[in-house]
């Protein structure tokens, strides 16, 4: 009986160690995320049809490892989307293209850092006030062009953010 118990305790203390010193869930998630989005970047074709496909890898990725969907990546990635297949149809160049993506990717990257300063400020923010800030920052976001002669765009951008189950989605166009 003795031998039998150090044995189920040598096993649990190498369970323990093995469990303690490989990676976490969310190491393997980083290093995953980080592994798509070098493929995405490799990959070529038409770019709105790339940004779809890594968004979906992406999408993969987060379910796999339960990942809370990120609403600042999907409204980043769909506008991104939206501002490729106008470079497409040639209602912008792509220089405009770029400066609008680059745009609004500063933009959603202070808005980002606001609700980080939010959360740590407010640690207990209810479910519908984080939707209505989601919400309110595509009420205030203003497309602007850098300042160039061109053609003015016949119709702005628009972004819908929903949710199916536990995924965020955001469209754009």
């Amino acid at each position: 009986m003795p031998a039998r118990r150090a044995r189920l305790t040598l096993t649990l203390v190498l369970f323990g160690l093995s469990a303690a010193c490989g990676p976490s869930t969310y190491e393997l998630w980083q290093r995953e995320s980080v592994y798509v989005l070098e493929q995405c970047g490799q990959t070529s074709g038409e770019l709105a049809e790339v940004l779809r496909e890594c968004r979906q890898r992406q999408h993969a990725v987060n379910r796999k490892y339960g990942q809370p969907p990120d609403a600042f990546y999907e409204a980043t990635i769909a506008y991104w989307i939206a501002v490729a297949e106008r470079v497409n149809r040639g209602e912008l160049t792509q220089a405009e293209g770029e400066a609008l993506s680059a745009q609004f990717f500063a933009y959603m990257t202070l808005q980002r850092q606001q609700l980080e300063a939010l959360k740590s400020s407010q640690r207990a923010l209810d479910a519908a006030a984080y939707q209505a800030y989601l919400s309110n920052v595509w009420q205030n976001w203003n497309l602007q062009l850098p300042p160039q002669p061109r053609p003015q765009l016949r119709t702005p951008i628009r972004c819908r953010t929903y949710s199916v189950s536990s995924s965020v989605y955001t469209d754009c166009n």
